[in-house]
């Protein structure tokens, strides 16, 4: 089966035999997904998510599953300039959890159930080393979307709660590295 083709839908089988893979070998106990496919709509990656369902129907054991928000239209290209918006959203709970063990009758704990991403420039040129793996896929625009895309630098997850669409990105705590890419490379051979 070729995984080549952005517009065919993928095998379920066969996505889901790879991902069980990957979580087995990086040990993962994070997967980082997209929500609800409004970043991408290749159809190859609505199968994939379909697919990431069917992996957690068949499968005993799933790792926590996050999802990346999407930006609205207005902030999705605007780079690193986006970075003001989420951290003032997110200081209330970074001020929890400075204080709230010192202080545990004034401030409550944060719940887990948001996290903030923000790349550093090494993660940044990391990233963008990845994505330029794929020689085929960076056609002229995607070189912009690589520059000003938001979510090059910033990313705010949700946890997540229900089932629906997965992208699918790897994280590995113990590798702290991305593996999205790997991953495509594998389904691509």
């Amino acid at each position: 089966m070729a995984f080549h083709n952005p517009n065919r839908w993928w095998p379920k089988e066969n996505i889901s035999d790879i991902v069980d893979k990957y979580i087995k070998v990086y040990q993962l106990d994070l997967l980082i997904t997209f929500d609800r496919g409004r970043i991408s709509g290749h159809r190859n990656h609505k199968s994939i998510a379909f697919r990431i369902e069917y992996y957690i129907e068949k499968s005993s054991k799933t790792p926590l599953i996050n999802e990346i928000s999407t930006a609205s239209f207005i902030f999705e290209f605007s780079s690193i300039i986006d970075i003001f918006r989420p951290i003032i959203k997110f200081l209330p709970r970074l001020f929890r959890s400075l204080f709230s063990t010192k202080f545990p009758f004034i401030f409550s704990s944060p719940n887990d159930q948001r996290i903030l991403f923000v790349s550093s420039p090494f993660r940044y040129f990391k990233g963008l080393k990845a994505v330029h793996v794929h020689r085929s896929q960076m056609i002229w625009y995607r070189h912009i979307y690589t520059t000003f895309s938001r979510h090059m630098f910033i990313n705010d997850l949700d946890k997540y709660q229900q089932l629906h669409y997965y992208y699918l990105f790897f994280f590995s705590p113990v590798k702290y590295s991305f593996s999205f890419c790997s991953f495509l490379q594998s389904i691509m051979e």
